[in-house]
């Protein structure tokens, strides 16, 4: 979601709280919902001690991003691999079923995906190890930069609203460029 003036101004300590400081769509809370729940059934297989957080208001420059939090631990078979290999592409990404809709993309999408996903963060076997969706990428080569984003479509969604906010998401990336 775009933050208006006003919000840009408001202190840190807003988007650090329990509450939500923003009335979020039906909408985004169900495709939030729908990707919290793919995550956790993915993890149920991989790991135990799951612990997920209630969604809550992650900002990122002028934007704002409905985020739920997993800690946990793998099973002794698993490895971080394993964990990547199940979850990527989360529904995010992809959509769902994740399979029929993988092959839709494939079929359909006249380019390549090179770099319109991923995973990163900070690995470590003794600290732990932070993942986080990457649903913003951007490619640079010699004279050139290629920036990669989508939205999220669900029944009851709009071509406009989905056009201005992957908009949004490209300003935030074109905004990093300039300055």
């Amino acid at each position: 979601m775009k933050l208006n003036a006003e919000q840009q101004q408001w202190p840190d300590s807003v988007w650090n709280s329990d509450t939500l400081p923003l009335e979020w769509s039906a909408k985004n809370k169900e495709e939030q919902r729908l990707v919290a729940r793919y995550i956790g059934d993915c993890l149920a297989n991989l790991a135990y001690d799951i612990e997920e957080t209630r969604p809550y208001t992650q900002r990122a420059g002028g934007l704002v991003h409905l985020r739920s939090d997993f800690t946990f631990k793998l099973k002794p078979a698993y490895g971080l691999g394993d964990l990547v290999k199940t979850l990527h592409p989360t529904p995010a990404i992809c959509g769902l079923p994740k399979a029929e809709a993988w092959q839709f993309i494939i079929e359909n999408e006249p380019h390549c995906r090179r770099y319109y996903s991923g995973f990163c963060g900070p690995v470590s076997a003794n600290e732990g190890t932070r993942l986080y969706v990457s649903l913003r990428c951007m490619q640079l080569s010699h004279h050139k930069a290629c920036l990669y984003a989508g939205g999220g479509l669900l029944k009851n969604s709009t071509e406009e609203q989905e056009w201005e906010e992957t908009r949004a998401k490209m300003e935030t990336m074109l905004g990093l460029m300039l300055s």
